[in-house]
């Protein structure tokens, strides 16, 4: 998957860290996923991988603090519901902000979708 002309028109072009931060979190989540993103930011190509969860080995990942670890925690959870192992995650970061929901009402409500 090729993307192109990531946010060419704002005033700070590309990607931003905490989405750089996102994708090396799913590059350890995977197996054979690679990203290359060009010097700008503005290009990102994609290559997923099997989501093999680490084959259930513990995954430390530190969290960008621009954003809630539940930021993170919507594309993880996600994955992880096609993982072929149990995905085991210790995610350090910023638990609250004005931009995403908290750690416990994404929490609950994950719990309530998949139960």
């Amino acid at each position: 998957m090729i993307v192109k002309n990531i946010r060419t028109d704002h005033i700070n072009p590309g990607l931003t860290d905490y989405e750089v931060n996102l994708l090396q979190l799913i590059e350890k989540c995977t197996n054979g996923c690679q990203f290359n993103i060009n010097k700008t930011g503005t290009k990102l190509i994609f290559k997923p991988g099997i989501i093999d969860c680490n084959e259930g080995l513990m995954i430390e990942h530190s969290c960008h603090l621009g954003r809630n670890i539940s930021y993170y925690l919507e594309v993880v959870c996600i994955l992880a519901v096609f993982g072929k192992t149990e995905l085991n995650l210790l995610l350090t970061g910023n638990t609250d902000d004005l931009q995403d929901q908290s750690v416990d009402s994404f929490s609950r409500s994950f719990n309530y979708l998949m139960g």
